[in-house]
Protein backbone atom coordinates (compact mmCIF):
# COMPACT_ATOMS: atom_id res chain seq x y z
CA UNK A 1 0.00 0.00 0.00
CA UNK A 2 1.25 3.27 -0.84
CA UNK A 3 2.01 6.05 2.17
CA UNK A 4 1.81 8.83 -0.73
CA UNK A 5 -0.49 10.98 1.93
CA UNK A 6 1.08 13.32 3.92
CA UNK A 7 0.57 16.83 2.35
CA UNK A 8 3.80 17.71 3.59
CA UNK A 9 6.20 14.71 1.95
CA UNK A 10 6.87 13.36 -1.30
CA UNK A 11 5.01 9.77 -1.98
CA UNK A 12 6.33 7.17 -0.61
CA UNK A 13 5.32 3.43 -0.52
CA UNK A 14 3.80 0.91 2.34
CA UNK A 15 4.32 -2.78 1.41
CA UNK A 16 0.79 -4.54 1.58
CA UNK A 17 0.48 -7.06 4.50
CA UNK A 18 0.26 -10.68 3.19
CA UNK A 19 -2.38 -13.15 4.76
CA UNK A 20 -1.24 -14.02 8.44
CA UNK A 21 -2.78 -17.00 10.39
CA UNK A 22 -3.88 -14.37 13.39
CA UNK A 23 -7.02 -13.82 11.77
CA UNK A 24 -10.21 -13.83 13.91
CA UNK A 25 -13.84 -13.56 13.17
CA UNK A 26 -14.96 -13.10 16.58
CA UNK A 27 -14.66 -12.83 20.60
CA UNK A 28 -14.78 -15.35 23.33
CA UNK A 29 -18.84 -15.22 24.30
CA UNK A 30 -17.78 -14.15 27.55
CA UNK A 31 -15.70 -10.87 26.44
CA UNK A 32 -19.34 -9.16 27.43
CA UNK A 33 -21.09 -6.01 25.46
CA UNK A 34 -18.89 -2.97 23.73
CA UNK A 35 -20.51 -0.15 25.29
CA UNK A 36 -22.53 2.40 22.51
CA UNK A 37 -18.90 5.12 22.79
CA UNK A 38 -15.16 4.51 23.48
CA UNK A 39 -12.52 6.87 23.74
CA UNK A 40 -9.22 5.71 24.84
CA UNK A 41 -7.93 9.44 24.57
CA UNK A 42 -10.38 10.79 27.25
CA UNK A 43 -9.42 7.31 29.48
CA UNK A 44 -5.22 8.39 29.20
CA UNK A 45 -4.75 5.50 26.71
CA UNK A 46 -2.88 7.26 23.98
CA UNK A 47 0.61 9.14 23.98
CA UNK A 48 0.92 12.50 22.34
CA UNK A 49 0.59 12.34 18.73
CA UNK A 50 3.63 12.49 16.61
CA UNK A 51 5.31 13.63 13.68
CA UNK A 52 6.60 11.46 11.14
CA UNK A 53 8.21 14.18 8.82
CA UNK A 54 9.55 13.46 5.60
CA UNK A 55 10.07 9.78 5.96
CA UNK A 56 7.00 7.69 4.73
CA UNK A 57 7.18 5.38 8.12
CA UNK A 58 3.37 5.46 9.15
CA UNK A 59 3.51 1.51 9.53
CA UNK A 60 6.33 1.95 12.20
CA UNK A 61 4.63 4.98 14.28
CA UNK A 62 1.12 3.12 13.88
CA UNK A 63 2.33 0.07 15.78
CA UNK A 64 4.40 1.75 18.41
CA UNK A 65 1.36 3.89 19.30
CA UNK A 66 -0.64 0.66 19.24
CA UNK A 67 1.29 -0.94 21.65
CA UNK A 68 1.75 2.08 23.97
CA UNK A 69 -1.98 2.43 24.11
CA UNK A 70 -2.40 -1.62 25.13
CA UNK A 71 0.49 -1.18 27.75
CA UNK A 72 -1.28 1.49 29.37
CA UNK A 73 -4.39 -0.43 29.83
CA UNK A 74 -2.76 -3.33 31.32
CA UNK A 75 -0.38 -1.60 33.39
CA UNK A 76 -1.24 2.14 33.66
CA UNK A 77 2.56 2.64 32.00
CA UNK A 78 2.68 4.99 29.90
CA UNK A 79 5.57 5.39 27.74
CA UNK A 80 6.07 6.32 24.38
CA UNK A 81 7.73 3.84 22.11
CA UNK A 82 10.46 3.93 19.15
CA UNK A 83 8.98 3.90 15.33
CA UNK A 84 13.41 4.53 15.00
CA UNK A 85 13.63 0.86 16.29
CA UNK A 86 11.06 -0.59 14.02
CA UNK A 87 12.23 1.68 11.09
CA UNK A 88 15.85 0.43 11.57
CA UNK A 89 15.02 -3.28 12.15
CA UNK A 90 12.36 -4.60 10.62
CA UNK A 91 13.97 -4.11 6.71
CA UNK A 92 16.86 -5.71 8.23
CA UNK A 93 14.81 -9.17 9.95
CA UNK A 94 12.59 -9.35 7.07
CA UNK A 95 13.48 -7.15 4.28
CA UNK A 96 11.01 -6.19 1.77
CA UNK A 97 11.95 -2.72 1.87
CA UNK A 98 10.24 -1.77 5.31
CA UNK A 99 11.53 1.81 5.21
CA UNK A 100 10.52 5.59 4.40
CA UNK A 101 9.31 3.93 1.36
CA UNK A 102 7.92 0.60 1.89
CA UNK A 103 6.84 -1.15 5.17
CA UNK A 104 4.42 -3.61 6.67
CA UNK A 105 2.37 -2.85 9.73
CA UNK A 106 2.03 -7.14 10.12
CA UNK A 107 6.24 -7.19 9.72
CA UNK A 108 6.62 -4.69 12.36
CA UNK A 109 4.36 -6.70 14.64
CA UNK A 110 6.55 -9.97 13.89
CA UNK A 111 9.92 -7.94 14.74
CA UNK A 112 8.41 -7.00 17.90
CA UNK A 113 7.53 -10.40 18.62
CA UNK A 114 10.28 -12.21 18.06
CA UNK A 115 13.17 -9.25 19.04
CA UNK A 116 11.76 -9.80 22.53
CA UNK A 117 10.52 -5.99 22.68
CA UNK A 118 10.68 -2.63 21.80
CA UNK A 119 12.84 0.77 22.81
CA UNK A 120 11.62 3.99 24.33
CA UNK A 121 11.46 7.27 21.91
CA UNK A 122 14.07 8.33 24.48
CA UNK A 123 16.65 5.79 24.05
CA UNK A 124 15.89 5.14 20.38
CA UNK A 125 15.32 8.72 18.99
CA UNK A 126 13.21 9.07 15.68
CA UNK A 127 15.55 10.57 13.24
CA UNK A 128 13.25 11.03 9.87
CA UNK A 129 15.31 8.70 7.96
CA UNK A 130 16.44 5.40 7.75
CA UNK A 131 19.87 3.95 9.88
CA UNK A 132 22.27 1.64 7.57
CA UNK A 133 22.16 -0.81 10.62
CA UNK A 134 19.59 -2.35 13.82
CA UNK A 135 20.24 -0.38 17.04
CA UNK A 136 17.85 -2.29 19.27
CA UNK A 137 19.06 -3.03 22.49
CA UNK A 138 17.02 -5.87 24.29
CA UNK A 139 18.34 -4.53 27.87
CA UNK A 140 16.44 -1.43 27.27
CA UNK A 141 13.12 -3.33 26.07
CA UNK A 142 10.00 -0.87 27.48
CA UNK A 143 7.16 -3.19 26.18
CA UNK A 144 6.96 -6.62 24.97
CA UNK A 145 4.51 -8.18 22.67
CA UNK A 146 3.59 -12.04 22.84
CA UNK A 147 1.18 -12.07 19.86
CA UNK A 148 -1.15 -9.89 17.43
CA UNK A 149 -4.66 -10.49 16.13
CA UNK A 150 -6.28 -9.50 12.73
CA UNK A 151 -9.45 -8.63 12.41
CA UNK A 152 -12.04 -10.28 9.84
CA UNK A 153 -11.54 -7.83 7.23
CA UNK A 154 -14.72 -5.61 6.83
CA UNK A 155 -16.37 -6.60 10.21
CA UNK A 156 -16.66 -3.11 11.82
CA UNK A 157 -19.26 -5.00 14.55
CA UNK A 158 -16.11 -7.05 15.38
CA UNK A 159 -14.15 -4.48 15.48
CA UNK A 160 -16.40 -2.34 16.90
CA UNK A 161 -16.21 -4.94 19.99
CA UNK A 162 -12.22 -4.72 19.95
CA UNK A 163 -11.75 -1.17 20.15
CA UNK A 164 -14.67 -1.35 22.85
CA UNK A 165 -13.71 -3.63 24.88
CA UNK A 166 -10.03 -4.64 24.26
CA UNK A 167 -8.12 -1.55 22.99
CA UNK A 168 -6.83 0.67 19.78
CA UNK A 169 -6.46 -1.32 16.66
CA UNK A 170 -3.67 -0.33 14.19
CA UNK A 171 -5.64 -0.28 10.83
CA UNK A 172 -4.86 1.00 7.16
CA UNK A 173 -6.67 3.05 5.24
CA UNK A 174 -7.01 5.09 1.72
CA UNK A 175 -5.85 8.66 2.84
CA UNK A 176 -5.19 10.09 -0.78
CA UNK A 177 -8.11 12.01 -0.93
CA UNK A 178 -7.38 16.14 -0.19
CA UNK A 179 -10.42 16.37 1.99
CA UNK A 180 -8.70 14.01 4.51
CA UNK A 181 -4.93 14.90 3.85
CA UNK A 182 -6.39 18.34 4.82
CA UNK A 183 -8.90 17.41 7.36
CA UNK A 184 -10.09 20.06 10.29
CA UNK A 185 -12.99 18.76 12.20
CA UNK A 186 -16.49 17.02 11.34
CA UNK A 187 -16.67 13.56 10.37
CA UNK A 188 -14.52 12.56 7.51
CA UNK A 189 -17.18 10.64 4.98
CA UNK A 190 -15.88 10.06 1.64
CA UNK A 191 -17.14 8.43 -1.49
CA UNK A 192 -14.07 8.64 -3.90
CA UNK A 193 -11.89 6.52 -1.75
CA UNK A 194 -11.52 2.97 -2.23
CA UNK A 195 -12.57 -0.14 -0.10
CA UNK A 196 -10.07 -2.49 -1.05
CA UNK A 197 -6.48 -3.70 0.34
CA UNK A 198 -4.52 -2.31 -2.90
CA UNK A 199 -6.17 1.06 -2.16
CA UNK A 200 -4.55 0.97 1.39
CA UNK A 201 -2.23 4.04 1.34
CA UNK A 202 -1.71 5.05 4.57
CA UNK A 203 -2.18 3.80 8.18
CA UNK A 204 -3.23 5.19 11.69
CA UNK A 205 -4.60 3.98 15.03
CA UNK A 206 -8.42 3.46 15.58
CA UNK A 207 -8.73 5.13 19.24
CA UNK A 208 -12.17 5.21 19.98
CA UNK A 209 -15.54 5.24 18.25
CA UNK A 210 -19.09 7.08 18.56
CA UNK A 211 -21.98 8.92 17.58
CA UNK A 212 -22.41 12.39 16.53
CA UNK A 213 -25.29 14.12 14.82
CA UNK A 214 -26.82 10.51 14.10
CA UNK A 215 -23.98 9.48 12.18
CA UNK A 216 -21.61 6.81 13.50
CA UNK A 217 -17.65 7.22 13.53
CA UNK A 218 -14.53 5.91 13.87
CA UNK A 219 -12.02 8.19 15.76
CA UNK A 220 -8.45 7.81 14.86
CA UNK A 221 -4.88 9.02 15.63
CA UNK A 222 -2.61 10.30 12.96
CA UNK A 223 1.18 11.00 12.79
CA UNK A 224 0.96 14.48 11.26
CA UNK A 225 2.06 15.71 13.79
CA UNK A 226 -0.91 17.17 16.25
CA UNK A 227 -1.57 20.78 14.16
CA UNK A 228 -3.29 18.31 11.42
CA UNK A 229 -6.80 17.83 11.82
CA UNK A 230 -8.47 17.82 15.56
CA UNK A 231 -4.83 18.30 18.11
CA UNK A 232 -3.58 14.83 15.54
CA UNK A 233 -7.12 13.34 15.39
CA UNK A 234 -9.85 12.46 13.14
CA UNK A 235 -13.46 11.40 12.77
CA UNK A 236 -14.10 8.32 9.94
CA UNK A 237 -17.55 7.12 9.18
CA UNK A 238 -18.33 3.68 10.65
CA UNK A 239 -20.48 0.90 9.27
CA UNK A 240 -19.76 1.57 5.93
CA UNK A 241 -16.09 0.44 5.82
CA UNK A 242 -15.40 4.09 4.43
CA UNK A 243 -12.03 4.55 3.11
CA UNK A 244 -10.94 0.60 3.76
CA UNK A 245 -10.87 1.61 7.46
CA UNK A 246 -12.07 -2.29 8.52
CA UNK A 247 -10.28 -3.60 5.43
CA UNK A 248 -6.92 -4.12 7.19
CA UNK A 249 -6.81 -3.94 11.26
CA UNK A 250 -4.49 -5.27 13.99
CA UNK A 251 -4.55 -5.48 17.58
CA UNK A 252 -1.17 -6.84 19.89
CA UNK A 253 -1.64 -9.28 22.87
CA UNK A 254 0.66 -8.38 25.39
Amino acid sequence: MRDDTNPHVAPTQIATPEPDPHFIKSLPPDSGTAPKEKNWVWERAMTNVKNQGKCGCCWAFTIAAVIESHVFIQTKKKESLSPQNLLDCVRNKYGRENSCTKGSMLDAFKYVVEAGGIETDKDYPYQEKQADTCGYNPDKKSATVKDFKRVETGNENLLRDVVGLIGPVACGIDASDNAFRFYKSGIYNSTSCGQTMDSINHSVVIAGYGTEAGLDYWLVKNSWDSTWGDGGYAKIARNSNVCSIATDTYYPIL
